[in-house]
């Protein structure tokens, strides 16, 4: 097995920059291109570091080169040092490939198993509480095994049933959280009444427990719209909520609290893997911290849970258009630790099981 601890060469740095190179050509965006930067200083320093080890000189002396000027120093080679050798283009191709192809691997062995589920008195709502697993927690690049760090942690799905004027209809799971209707996206509600017989159910079954909790989130904060001043709850607001939905939400007859659960950390599949190539393969650092915000919106009579984050290549999502995050389009998947925040404005009067 490669040791993780080595110092990488240049050739190494060389592949990961070909890899966010061609990232950032499919992407451009900020992210990518301060990945590219970082590896660019990366491989600086680094071939500064073997240069000097294998006896190559650059005089600090030197007067720097004008702009316009056909003159380029010229280096003396490293000894022994085959540049057409070590930077051969199929065998790049290859690594890239080959990356690419454990990407998929892991992608494909992460499983999700539902360990229970419950639901409100007339099965509208439902809560299914799910196992995220990796089942070894290695892959392999080639003829090298690689050591992953472990996924195993749990989370809650919420879904529910698309609501139907006809009685005789069979009755769909609702697939996306903003369904549209005409020109309009139409965010999931529940009525309060259904969220408090489903919450009663999974806690009669041990599903909200705290040995449930996802370990791998260890810095959270708790967000409250009465704790707010104006100009924080409008902030907030905007965060989470389409334009077009704020009046019919906040501007009607009824008090409208929200409670936001904010965690760092790798939720999806997409993301955890991303992560898992930089820094169990590539040995370089991975992605931008990446914010979620789980929020419970509610008044007296309803309530939605729905999920926020900073991440841009996040999918399926809907864009704020006057902020920098995306609401998650799927139906929720909210950690456990959230889950027993929302119910304590949800249904306050709950005794929890543990």
């Amino acid at each position: 097995m490669k040791d993780k601890k080595l110092k990488l060469t240049t050739l190494d740095i060389l592949e990961s920059i070909n890899i966010a190179l061609l990232d950032f050509v499919d992407m451009p965006s900020e992210e990518n291109l301060s990945k590219f930067d970082k590896l660019c200083s990366q491989y600086k320093e680094t071939w500064i570091e073997e240069a000097s080890r294998n006896g190559v000189k650059a005089s600090a002396g030197d007067p720097p080169i004008e702009r316009g000027s056909r003159e380029i120093p010229q280096l003396e080679p490293l000894p022994n040092y085959n540049i057409e050798e070590s930077y051969n283009s199929d065998k790049l191709d290859s690594r890239i490939s080959d990356i690419e192809e454990v990407k998929k691997e892991v992608y494909d062995k992460i499983w999700t198993k539902e360990l229970a589920r419950a639901s409100s008195i007339d099965g509208s709502v439902k809560i299914l509480t799910q196992s995220i697993k990796h089942p070894t927690n290695k892959a392999s690049v080639g003829s090298t095994e690689y050591d992953l760090k472990p996924i195993d942690f749990h989370q809650h799905a919420i879904r529910a049933i698309r609501p139907s004027e006809n009685l005789d209809d069979k009755k769909f799971n609702r697939r996306w959280y903003f369904e549209k209707e005409g020109e309009s996206k139409i965010a999931w509600w529940c009525n309060r009444d259904q969220m408090i017989s489903m919450i009663e159910d999974a806690n009669k079954k041990g599903m909200l427990k705290s040995s449930l909790d996802n370990t791998r989130i260890n810095n959270y904060k708790i967000i409250k719209s009465r704790d707010l001043d104006k100009a924080s709850y409008d902030e907030y607001l905007k965060s989470f909520t389409l334009f077009e939905e704020r009046d019919a939400i906040f501007h009607n007859d009824k008090e409208v609290f929200f409670i936001i659960f904010e965690s760092e950390g790798l939720r999806t599949r997409s993301q955890i893997v991303e992560n898992m190539m930089y820094e169990s393969i590539l040995l370089t650092e991975g992605p931008d911290r990446i914010i979620w915000r789980d929020i419970c919106i509610l008044d007296s009579s309803k309530v939605t849970i729905r999920s926020v984050t900073n991440d841009p290549e996040h999918k399926p999502s809907v864009k704020v258009l006057d902020s920098d995050w995306y609401i998650s389009n799927d139906m929720s998947n909210v950690p456990n630790q959230a889950m027993r925040e929302f119910i304590k404005v949800i249904h306050p009067e709950l005794r929890m099981n543990d």
